[in-house]
């Protein structure tokens, strides 16, 4: 199980930019995103099956990873595609891109 402690910053770049895991919406689905460069990295590659455990904030819960998405820039809007889940990993990946894990609620 991979717990995870997002600190409640709506939309706040900058406290991604201190290296913050952020609770970056909530509606429709819970976003969590974090740099790459700051520890985060590894959200992206959670294996499909990983049981996630977000401990904190408004998307407390237990939810598990269902599977991965990338698109070829960095910020930009939540992706269309991200309402079909209930998590969203978030996490940029090298010079050009964004990885994401997805993931459906189990538990509250």
């Amino acid at each position: 199980m991979t717990r995870l402690t997002p600190v409640t910053a709506i939309h706040s770049q900058a406290k991604i930019d201190s290296g913050a895991l952020v609770t970056w919406t909530t509606s429709p689905t819970c976003l969590l995103a974090g740099h790459d460069t700051m520890g985060w990295a590894w959200l992206d590659d959670l294996p499909a099956g990983r049981v996630v455990r977000v401990v904190s904030g408004p998307c407390a819960g237990t939810y598990q990873v269902v599977g991965h998405r990338w698109q070829p820039r960095k910020g930009g809007a939540m992706p269309h595609w991200a309402s079909r889940y209930d998590l969203v990993l978030q996490t940029c990946t090298g010079k050009s891109g964004t990885g994401f894990s997805t993931a459906r609620r189990l538990a509250r």
